[in-house]
């Protein structure tokens, strides 16, 4: 700044020359300031420093997880087989609940499994362990040899109790050695035969359904059926039902189940113990089809025998599956006096017979 002063006054004009530069004068100091304002910026401008974009985040070492070594299962300990142990099957015969009259023999028969590792031998029982024993032998020995994952049938005779009521005994097997086993996880469970006595009623007379098992029951193709018989054989049965399923409607009194043989015109017929007649005795009962037994076309018969004379009809009734079922009464007054063997039969007149489920409701001589 200085050394400009002393240029421009040495550049001084003279007065008349002064205004006419004096414009001149003018501008040329602006430029000047401006130049230095220029160079004062620009040297400020170079003094600051460049800014620095911001620093990066310091990288954080991060640990890797630490492999944890899983450990190895338990190795699997074989468990022991016992060597009794059994497991139930079936019930051959005598299904739970099997209804039968006061006094009637009949034959449980259990199948069993040998699911254990010891072999039953003859040597091994049968044997009761509580409940009702229904008249049977406290034990029997085995029939057969069965050895590991063979099954074998035990029966054993038994007679239904005098009173109405339900009964159930439970049985075990025990091995040559006197021990007592069963079937269940434990192999200490024990198996049962439960059956239904019918409660009889005298207010009725005489009751073919109680005493059913004292006829003699044969069919077309087999002449002594055993009572109570199998509904799973084509060769005819009979069997005792408690609360039947008619084909118009449900029933709770007992019914003969009467199923002829499986053929053409098949028969069943059963001959009851001769009985005395009083004056004014009615045979009485419903007869018809069960229920499900679309095609059943039968005839029932009554007829009458005494001292092993011929045999006469007392009355016949034709049965369809139809809905409808016919109630039955038979005058026997004419029978009084004398002591008379009944007989019930059915056959199949036309249709299926395997659906000839022909049933007696509550047949019964009212004196």
């Amino acid at each position: 700044l200085i050394s400009a002063g002393i240029l421009m006054a040495c550049n001084l004009v003279s007065p008349a020359k002064a205004k006419d530069s004096g414009a001149e004068q003018t501008q040329a100091a602006e430029t000047l300031w401006a130049s230095l304002n220029q160079t004062q910026m620009a040297a400020t401008a170079t003094d600051v420093p460049p800014t620095l974009p911001p620093p990066l985040p310091t990288a954080t070492n991060t640990l890797k997880p630490t492999a944890t070594k899983i450990p190895p299962l338990p190795t699997a300990t074989a468990t022991a087989i016992p060597c009794d142990w059994a497991m139930f099957i079936k019930d051959v015969t005598v299904k739970d609940g099997k209804l039968y009259p006061p006094g009637t023999e009949f034959t449980k028969t259990w199948r069993l499994k040998n699911i254990g590792s010891c072999t039953w031998t003859k040597d091994y029982d049968l044997v009761f362990v509580s409940g009702d024993g229904m008249n049977a032998y406290a034990s029997i020995p085995f029939p057969d040899v069965a050895v590991p994952g063979e099954t074998i049938d035990l029966s054993i005779r038994m007679t239904a109790p005098a009173e109405g009521g339900d009964y159930k005994g439970y049985w075990r097997l025990r091995n040559a050695n006197g021990s007592v086993f069963g079937i269940g996880w434990d192999a200490k469970t024990a198996f049962w035969v439960d059956i239904e006595v019918l409660d009889v009623d005298n207010k009725d007379g005489y009751s073919f359904t109680s005493n059913y098992c004292l006829a003699s029951w044969r069919t077309g193709v087999n002449k002594d059926v055993t009572c109570p018989g199998s509904s799973h054989t084509n060769k005819g049965f009979v069997q005792l039902l408690n609360k039947p399923e008619l084909e118009n409607r449900k029933e709770d009194e007992p019914t003969l189940w009467t199923h002829p043989d499986n053929n053409i015109n098949g028969w069943i017929t059963g001959t009851y113990p001769a009985i005395d007649i009083e004056d004014g005795a009615h045979f009485r009962a419903w007869v018809g089809c069960l229920d499900d037994s679309k095609g059943c076309n039968v005839r029932f018969n009554l007829a009458y025998q005494i001292d092993g004379g011929a045999i006469e009809t007392l009355a016949e009734w034709e049965e369809v599956y139809d809905g409808e079922i016919t109630d039955v009464d038979v005058d026997l007054s004419s029978l009084a006096g004398e002591s008379v063997q009944f007989i019930l039969s059915v056959v199949v007149i036309d249709g299926k017979s395997a659906n000839a489920n022909a049933f007696w409701l509550n047949p019964h001589i009212r004196q």
